[in-house]
């Protein structure tokens, strides 16, 4: 939250998607509010939190490792692996 990356909005929290719509939060080093920072903290929460969106509706850490079954090696490049993880994500199946 310090970093502007969580947001709270009535009472709800939401990641604000854009980086550069972050701040940089005394405290946080002299590098600043790092994308890794926002991925080791997003990866924490989801690890064991319930996705609720969709049907997936499954802790985070089986929801992670039933896309990594799915897909570990199917694709050639890092690209592949963004699309199909966004689409997983967004409800879809992950192929391409």
């Amino acid at each position: 939250m310090e970093g502007g990356a969580l947001i709270e909005e009535d009472n709800q929290y939401r990641l604000e998607t854009d980086p550069a719509k972050w701040t940089v939060a005394e405290g946080l080093g002299d590098d600043g509010l790092l994308p890794r920072h926002v991925d080791n903290a997003m990866n924490a929460l989801l690890w064991e939190n319930e996705v609720t969106w969709c049907d997936h509706r499954m802790i985070g850490r089986d929801f992670v490792s039933s896309y990594i079954e799915l897909y570990n090696g199917k694709f050639d490049t890092r690209e592949e692996y963004e699309k199909s993880i966004a689409d997983y994500v967004d409800c879809g199946t992950g192929e391409l």
